[in-house]
């Protein structure tokens, strides 16, 4: 089999869900940031993590999980294992985050990353949840999606349970959230999930910090490489969408919960940010219509694509 593998987005045709196995994919050997949820599953070998401005030990039975942005690359020709980056959307715009009840350990708004060793008796577990979403990834059958999204909530749920037997916290995840910048960043993000509905403008934000707009715009764009307005834009986003596939709300109604004045000028923002309408894009993601022309793949680093461009990329050999 030639790896990556890789699942598109029904929406713009984007990338969703990639998987793939290192060395004979060599996507980890040099640091980057992506826009993408990522999971490596060290199988064998022993090597070093370079995570931002440090570096740290890491062995073979170990999970790794690092939001998006976040960079971080390996080294040592030695390990052997398997890489995961999926878009938000895949998970998030699906079910609700509260909805995976240990979710919070793993990924959430107060720490950007986690290292998670796994003991023998959970090893082939993990073994097997691994084996089964890349065979989703290879099988194209009905429910697909569902099926990856299902197996993705049970690994991260999995891996909670793991962390709070062992008690053990990502070293480099410490370090990197005791600098003030972090302490900025999460206070930020933590701001913004509970007035995004609200407000909607740096300044405001930069207020309720009691920082100046440009010290909080150079933080963001250190750590994220975005812009104060793009974060409060994705959290919008975000509640928009699950809004659309998770409910019968009238968009009228999801608009003004979000804070627009009218459903006019929601429906002009949210496609400038999806690319469809409200309504096309809750009726292409619950039942596939809409009359929409295909649009050329989206790359991004550590992306590729195969020569056609297909919904899957795989083959065997």
């Amino acid at each position: 089999m030639k790896y990556p593998l890789f699942l598109t987005s029904p929406i713009d045709q984007s990338i969703s869900f990639r998987f793939s196995r290192f060395p004979l994919d060599h996507c980890l050997e040099k640091a980057q940031r992506l826009n993408q949820f990522s999971v490596v599953w060290i199988q064998e070998g022993s090597g070093d993590l370079q995570a931002e401005f440090a570096t740290f030990p890491i062995k073979k039975n170990t999970l790794l999980f690092f939001e998006p942005e976040y960079p971080f690359s390996l080294k040592d020709e030695k390990l052997n294992g398997i890489v995961m980056n999926f878009h938000p959307d895949f998970f998030y715009t699906i079910k609700q985050q509260s909805e995976v009840s240990c979710d919070h350990i793993i990924f959430s708004r107060d720490k950007r990353s986690s290292f998670i060793h796994i003991n023998d008796k959970d090893l082939p577990l993990f073994d097997n949840l691994f084996q089964q979403i890349e065979l989703a990834i290879i099988t194209e059958a009905t429910g697909q999606f569902d099926l990856l999204v299902a197996y993705l909530k049970i690994l991260i749920i999995q891996a909670a349970r793991a962390t709070l037997k062992s008690h053990a916290h990502a070293p480099f995840s410490e370090s990197l959230d005791t600098t003030h910048q972090a302490k900025i960043l999460r206070k930020l993000k933590k701001a913004i999930d509970e007035h995004y509905k609200k407000f909607h403008n740096p300044s405001e934000y930069a207020a309720l910090l009691n920082v100046s707009v440009k010290t909080l715009g150079r933080i963001v764009k250190t750590h994220c490489n975005k812009t104060i307005t793009a974060l409060i834009g994705e959290r919008i986003l975000l509640e928009a969408r699950r809004e659309l596939y998770l409910t019968e709300k009238p968009i009228k109604e999801i608009a003004f919960n979000l804070g627009f004045h009218d459903e006019y000028h929601f429906s002009k923002y949210f496609k400038n940010k999806a690319s469809l309408s409200p309504l096309l894009y809750r009726n292409v993601l619950r039942y596939g219509e809409g009359n929409l022309q295909k649009q050329p793949i989206q790359q991004s680093p550590m992306l590729p694509i195969n020569e056609r461009g297909s919904q899957l990329a795989s083959s065997h050999t």
